[in-house]
């Protein structure tokens, strides 16, 4: 062979060589089941929170709270029984990073049943929606509208925006791990073979 005749690699050959290159596969998965693991964390955080009132006949206010993956999903859901009053309650917290503190305010929304019982909402970060104090202000006049001509449901909704944007990245990445899965799933049940190597 000259040495200006190029060197031709069986695929074998070049597998073999990027094999070696490669990462372990057991901390390719795990650094792959971590970003799963994070982008459920964020979507978690990132669930809208929809909260719909209905008036019964005799002018009780039902109200349902509902999580809900991007305001379609419903993730859970909790039934509050005779509702009298909604409040937008502000919650303090200090940070303190070195020699400098920090305050913070954040907003929750409370619902109050007739038996004294309380509901408080996850605290209130930038979201898309009405902010607890509106939402509150909006509640309890559903509930004191008992005129004939009031309506009978009321539904209203906020949705953190900047946890979903965070999330995007880790949902791609996410969505590649899952599909590397699926193909190995599908090896394994022989479903795909590999070729083989050619001379």
């Amino acid at each position: 062979m000259s040495e200006a005749e190029p060197i031709r690699r069986t695929k074998s050959q070049l597998r073999k060589e990027a094999r070696q290159k490669k990462m372990p596969k057991w901390l390719a998965w795990l650094i792959m089941a971590l970003f799963v693991f994070l982008t459920g964390v964020l979507l978690w955080f990132g669930l809208a929170i929809v909260v719909q009132c209905d008036r019964a006949a005799d002018g009780t206010v039902y109200v349902t709270v509902q999580r809900k993956l991007l305001r379609w999903i419903p993730i859970t859901s909790e039934s509050l029984p005779d509702v009298i009053t909604a409040k937008g309650e502000f919650v303090k917290s200090t940070t303190q990073s070195g020699v400098t503190r920090r305050s913070n305010t954040s907003e929750r929304l409370v619902l109050i049943s007739k038996n004294g019982s309380e509901w408080q909402s996850p605290l209130y970060t930038p979201s898309l929606g009405t902010r607890p104090k509106t939402m509150a202000a909006e509640i309890n006049a559903f509930i004191q509208n008992t005129t004939a001509s009031s309506p009978s449901t009321f539904t209203t909704w906020w949705m953190p925006w900047l946890v979903n944007l965070a999330s995007l990245p880790f949902i791609l990445v996410s969505l590649i791990s899952l599909c590397a899965l699926g193909e190995v799933l599908l090896r394994w049940l022989g479903y795909i073979k590999d070729e083989p190597p050619t001379t």
